[in-house]
């Protein structure tokens, strides 16, 4: 296989919050304009429980894998007041939150690294393979993990 240590990788942020109040929107919500990219409900699985769980999402996080806790808050903070007129703390409750930082989240998608993806199609039909190291015609990311697995299926119900 060919030397890869040279790839270099984006960091993505996923700060789950839990609030005293539910928010009222439809979702998945895209921000525009701002730091933080999506912002999804949690599923509830204890359905007496007096919290209500979202998920934010900051890809290519360069600079805000830098920030410590409270200023990754603050960010959040203020984008929620922006988007949805609503203060997290005295409007929303919040509960508790966790932030987690994956610094080596995703590849950057280089020539060379690109170049050394496997195609979907192989030369030994009992043989498949899904993942994002595959090359779906999509960059490496889940939606190219979840297509490739789903034309590896295909591949398999129709041979």
């Amino acid at each position: 296989m060919a030397n890869l240590k040279n790839t270099k990788y984006a960091p993505i942020i996923t700060i789950n919050l839990w609030f005293k109040t539910p928010i009222d929107s439809n979702f998945p919500v895209a921000f525009v304009d701002s730091p933080i990219q999506w912002l999804f409900k949690l599923p509830n699985f204890d359905h007496h429980s007096p919290v209500y769980g979202y998920a934010i999402v900051i890809s290519a996080a360069f600079k805000e894998v830098r920030l410590d806790r409270e200023k990754l808050m603050h960010l959040v903070a203020y984008e929620f007041e922006r988007f949805f007129n609503k203060n997290i703390y005295t409007d929303l409750g919040l509960a508790n939150f966790k932030i987690v930082k994956e610094k080596r989240a995703t590849i950057l998608h280089s020539h060379p690294v690109m170049a050394h993806r496997l195609e979907l199609n192989l030369k030994h039909k009992n043989l498949q393979l899904a993942g994002d190291w595959i090359n779906p015609d999509l960059p490496a990311t889940i939606e190219s993990a979840v297509l490739s697995g789903k034309q590896a299926v295909n591949n398999i119900l129709s041979n």
